[in-house]
């Protein structure tokens, strides 16, 4: 009777010690499980279609109109062209995609430009450029983020957000492409470069930051500088429209550590690069059928190809007849009518 008692005992000792584990396996899975879901960045990303490397296509200063459906919509062809013939696997969008918010239109423009980009089956970040207006701006806000293919995720940011490019086998982030909204201010900003400080600070916390690209709309005073240091190579047939810039926002840029090369838009007559304290600055060319520039500067995107293992990438215009230029030399004037 004892015995059978003491082999009672024993079981149900072993059956609460099995409990007791099997409670503490539960809370360690469960507090790593949290401990993984706080790690996990809460911005969008894109996997390389091949390991090690990433091909982008940037567009700019499309300026849609509200009586131009039509030939908005053979731009946007072309732009399907060179995405096709260039093998790109994004698109960016760095501001001025319509043309201001005339009689109240440009939510219409915004919702018809989007519309006919979610067709393009590629992912495509957004850029706030100083005509792309709107009368409200949380309802463009939330109109880009629900849009198909768009990685815009600028609502609670100020038109700030970051996409990470990841390896397709490791999942790890290999590029950082981040969106600095200057254009509704109308020019680089205290709002926009204090979200980049807090955010840098986030993005090196912990780990070697990967490279970055930064994209936003009107270009900043060191433009200016690699032209008057010698160091631009392209076209320059107009002034660096900076608004007034005051330089400060790059030397944030430069602390950072990890932004390799800036890219905007604005000047449609300029299309030039080069580096400045380990960033190249470059003006993407002008896309599309309407604003200024074709009498000078032939319109068509920039495509960039990033070996994500070196870290080093390759810039060239890119054309919708499927042919491509690299900038060589520094022309400000043009010559005998030459299209660039």
């Amino acid at each position: 009777m004892k015995s059978q008692q003491n082999k009672r005992n024993k079981l149900n000792c072993i059956l609460a010690l099995t409990i007791c584990m099997f409670l503490a396996c539960s809370i360690a899975v469960r507090a790593q499980d949290s401990v993984q879901t706080a790690s996990q960045s809460v911005w969008p990303s894109i996997s390389e279609k091949e390991s090690g490397k990433f091909k982008f296509l940037i567009i700019t200063d499309m300026h849609f109109i509200p009586d131009g459906a039509m030939i908005d919509h053979e731009a946007v062809l072309d732009v399907k062209k060179m995405i096709k013939k260039f093998s790109a696997e994004a698109l960016v969008i760095t501001g001025d995609l319509w043309n201001n918010n005339t009689d109240h239109t440009g939510q219409k423009l915004l919702e018809r430009t989007a519309a006919d980009f979610g067709k393009l089956s590629i992912p495509w970040i957004f850029v706030w450029g100083n005509h792309d207006d709107v009368d409200d701006n949380a309802k463009a806000d939330a109109a880009l983020e629900k849009a198909k293919g768009s990685l815009y995720r600028g609502s609670l940011t100020k038109g700030n957000y970051v996409v990470e490019i990841r390896d397709p086998a490791t999942g790890k982030t290999v590029l950082n492409m981040i969106a600095l909204d200057d254009g509704r201010a109308g020019v680089m900003n205290k709002d926009a470069v204090d979200w980049f400080s807090a955010e840098s600070a986030k993005i090196k916390n912990g780990s070697p930051a990967p490279p970055a690209f930064l994209f936003f709309h009107i270009p900043i005073l060191q433009y200016q500088e690699i032209v008057d240091s010698g160091l631009a190579t392209g076209v320059k047939f107009e002034k660096v429209c900076h608004e007034g810039d005051d330089g400060s926002a790059f030397k944030e840029f430069v602390k950072a550590g990890f932004v390799k090369a800036i890219f905007v838009g604005h000047d449609h007559y300029n299309n030039y690069s080069g580096d400045l304290d380990g960033i190249k600055l470059v003006y993407a060319r002008s896309t599309g059928f309407n604003g200024e520039g074709a009498d000078k500067v032939r319109k068509g995107a920039t495509l960039v190809t990033v070996d994500t293992n070196s870290g080093t990438f390759d810039i060239e215009s890119v054309f919708p007849d499927g042919s491509s230029k690299k900038l060589e030399g520094f022309v400000t004037e043009q010559e005998n009518g030459k299209i660039y």
